[in-house]
């Protein structure tokens, strides 16, 4: 009988262990793994979405607009019209992908400034600017749409913003032409400027230029200007804009809507996602255009709103605040990575048609939440452009223009250096960030619900201030501690001397005395922590991402010397590692649109181990080159966004 038993104890054990074992590998069936793929010639990745353990929906994260290399990623999360199935391959899903990519590659077609036939395309855009004046242009009716709406804002913000100020924007130096290092040949101009190996200026453009492209007439976007017009169900636009004359040479008016594509874009797919009845969703186009469904939960999403006056990189900033919405357009424009220096002076690539220069205004970062219908993510893309150029008082006015319509935060600095916030969001309706204290809220209202600016409005907190303060405290709290050490170790000297008898009979410490010296020493220790705090911990290893495909590149170990590199990358990465006795060179190099890339890391070796980004062919004036310095401790970053490249220490 008890043979009986463990036999059939032995077969429960076994046949339990069995099924787990086939839950375990169901499990794994049914998760999707990630998938990457090529939709309409864009490199796409597929990343199941988790919670904890749980799929709860799918990301696709990949590049458009041409040479720019706009990263655009869309979480799609589980609801009643849509869920994730056993394999992201799946047919509807990749149907669904390559209706959203071909969305983004018709508004490049239409607005991309650089397709002038070189890749087998030529935009609308392109073609207004190479006409003559009083040419009539055939256009889309994606061109149409965009520059309709373009108008609009330009009309409501008194021509704040404006696409007409391009010759500008190329004149100043941040043009795809210029900043992206001219993927597609165009002409140069007689007014460009030298630069030095790392893409700086060292002088402002010419004076004459600034005049002539400047003209009110010369960057009128009326309708009396840019004429649009319908006829038998097609789309045109007239060029009623006469050119300027520098020199001799004629210059024809210039339009860019890249204020205002990506928001375009982003609202179309918008669309497309609420006609299938998905309404749980996250659509992010360069991160400055954003449109935002339900979370997966079916409940509000978390928007975070960096500190545009903190320490930024291309993947790490501080949050400065955060509000929860749901069907919602996002967008933002900010002073803070597109710049240069000449003279001790920044110019960043917002222009002021009115003024034909940078604008200056104090601004530095603005987010305009705004509804999820009506294009509003194209329109939202257009009005913090606008709002940068208004600066702080023309900000007011707007807020207040537009009521309760739209919930903006202005991130602002003022003259005398204070950081400050203009939002009308209720100020109990936001989180704080890790520097939200060290802001002013400065937007206050009026008995009639009105906004005004208040210049002087103090922080939340001062840092500095509280800090100083704590150190006065420990000091004069340490100086009485000591002092009544010494003056009861004196008390007890004295009174020793005077009675030999008693002093004999004391103890060697009181408990008074112990109570005391402990004290002093908390003290110390707490005061070490306080201001010396742990030091950052010396760079043990290298690793390169390619962060467009989450794949790592190279790691290298600096304890040992050793290193790996991974010479199958999705993306096509050569890596060529030089070694010399002082150091190691590692360039890392691929094929993006036709043409080559590069970048190329040094790692010195010795005691003081470093890492820095020597070299790169990769646009934007080599920011990861000029703007990230050597890298010697643990927690650091050096990012190229055009190749997607980032160096991490740890």
């Amino acid at each position: 009988m008890k043979k009986r038993l463990a036999v059939l104890s032995v077969l429960i054990i076994v046949l339990s262990l069995l099924c787990v074992a086939g839950n375990l590998a169901y499990a794994e069936e049914v998760r999707p793994a990630r998938y990457d793929t090529v939709i309409m010639g864009h490199q796409v990745a597929f990343i199941p979405f988790l919670e904890g353990d749980k799929v709860v929906g799918v990301q696709m994260v990949g590049d458009f607009f041409g040479a720019s290399g706009i990263s655009v990623r869309l979480d799609i999360y589980n609801c009643d019209a849509f869920s994730v199935g056993s394999s992201l391959a799946d047919d509807d899903l990749q149907q669904l992908a390559g209706q959203i990519v071909e969305l983004f590659d018709q508004v490049d077609k239409c607005a991309n400034v650089g397709y002038n036939g070189a890749v087998g395309v030529t935009s609308d855009i392109f073609r207004y600017n190479e006409a003559d004046y009083g040419s009539e242009l055939e256009i889309s009716p994606h061109t149409y749409q965009m520059l309709t709406y373009a108008r609009e804002m330009y009309d409501l913000t008194d021509g704040a913003f404006n696409p007409a100020v391009y010759r500008l924007v190329d004149l100043w130096g941040f043009s795809s032409r210029v900043y992206s290092a001219n993927p597609y040949g165009l002409p140069a101009q007689p007014y460009d400027r030298r630069m030095d190996a790392n893409g700086h200026y060292d002088s402002l453009p010419d004076e004459k230029y600034v005049e002539a492209f400047s003209r009110p007439s010369f960057v009128d976007f009326s309708q009396n200007a840019v004429e649009l017009s319908q006829r038998d169900g097609k789309y045109y636009v007239t060029k009623n804009v006469q050119p300027v004359t520098v020199d001799g040479v004629q210059f024809e008016q210039w339009l860019d809507l890249g204020g205002i594509a990506k928001g375009y874009a982003t609202d179309l797919v918008k669309d497309l996602l609420v006609s299938k009845g998905i309404d749980r969703y996250y659509i992010n186009a360069g991160t400055s255009s954003i449109s935002l469904g339900k979370e997966y939960n079916g409940g509000k999403q978390n928007l975070g709103i960096i500190d545009a006056l903190g320490e930024l990189s291309y993947l790490y900033a501080d949050t400065l605040l955060s509000v929860d919405v749901e069907d919602r357009s996002v967008s933002t424009s900010g002073q803070y990575i597109r710049k240069y220096t000449v003279d001790g002076v920044e110019y960043a690539h917002i222009i002021d048609g009115s003024r034909g220069a940078p604008a200056q205004t104090g601004v530095v970062s603005v987010t305009v939440i705004a509804p999820r219908d009506g294009f509003w993510a194209t329109k939202g893309d257009c009005l913090t452009t606008a709002l940068t150029v208004m600066g702080a008082e023309g900000a007011v006015e707007f807020i207040n223009k537009m009521g309760d319509e739209l919930q903006i935060v202005v991130q602002y600095r003022s003259a005398d250096g204070k950081k400050q916030i203009l939002s009308n969001i209720p100020k109990q309706d936001v989180t704080a960030g890790e520097n939200f204290d060290n802001y002013a809220w400065a937007l206050l209202q009026h008995d009639d619900g009105t906004f005004y600016y208040k210049a002087d409005a103090p922080a939340d907190r001062d840092v500095a201030d509280y800090t100083w303060l704590l150190a006065v405290l420990g000091s004069v709290l340490g100086v009485v501690l000591v002092g009544i050490v010494v003056y009861r170790f004196v008390h007890s000297k004295k009174t020793t001397l005077q009675n030999v008898t008693n002093a004999r009979k004391d103890k060697p410490f009181k408990l008074g005395d112990v109570g005391v010296y402990l004290a002093v020493v908390l003290l110390v220790a707490v005061l070490f922590v306080a201001f010396l705090g742990k030091p950052n911990q010396a760079m043990q290893k290298v690793i390169v991402v390619d962060e467009q495909m989450q794949e790592t590149l190279f790691v290298y170990d600096v304890p040992s010397g050793r290193y790996q590199q991974n010479d199958n990358s999705v993306n096509g990465w050569q890596i060529d590692v030089q070694r010399a006795d002082s150091g190691l060179t590692v360039t890392f190099s691929r094929t993006i649109d036709g043409e080559e890339h590069y970048n190329v890391m040094y790692i010195s070796f010795g005691r003081n181990a470093s890492v820095v980004m020597k070299d790169a062919k990769c646009g934007f004036h080599q920011d990861c080159v000029r703007t990230f310095g050597a890298l010697d401790r643990s927690g650091g970053a050096i990012v190229c966004s055009p190749n997607r490249l980032t160096i991490l220490t740890e």
